[in-house]
């Protein structure tokens, strides 16, 4: 299932309800991206702006909570070097136990998290030239 409503939806079609929901499982797909204090599972993935051809997380995210995503998943994707350490990136579907209604994260900077369950690497190839709009 394709972002929708910012969060994703319940496995069960219905939207988490309550913004105290600890327990609703999610499936979501989002552009994962792993950086410096930043483990995200976002909407999409931008130019970052800050540098000629870096892609930067952007519009709705989950922070990913927990052991993230399994190793060989993770050394599949892509990578780049902005501000160190070396960022990774990638296209994902992710299974998982949704949060919101507190702060969530690296210094509490979001708002929900997901603590994945399962997940899948979705192709996806990073546009040659990051030069436009929304990339996703």
């Amino acid at each position: 299932m394709a972002w929708d409503g910012g969060y994703g939806r319940g496995l069960d079609g219905g939207l988490p309800r309550s913004p105290r929901t600890t327990a609703a499982t999610v499936e979501v797909e989002g552009f994962y991206f792993h950086g410096f204090e930043t483990i995200v599972l976002a909407e999409r993935l931008e130019p970052s702006g800050l540098a000629d051809g870096p892609l930067w997380p952007r519009g709705a995210m989950l922070w990913i909570e927990g052991n993230g995503i399994p190793r060989d998943i993770y050394d599949q994707m892509h990578s780049q070097d902005m501000i160190g350490p070396v960022e990774r990136y990638g296209k994902l579907r992710v299974v998982g136990r949704f949060k919101y209604g507190d702060r969530y994260g690296h210094g509490g900077g979001f708002d929900a998290q997901i603590v994945s369950e399962q997940v899948t690497l979705l192709p996806w190839t990073p546009p040659s030239s990051n030069i436009g709009p929304d990339i996703g």
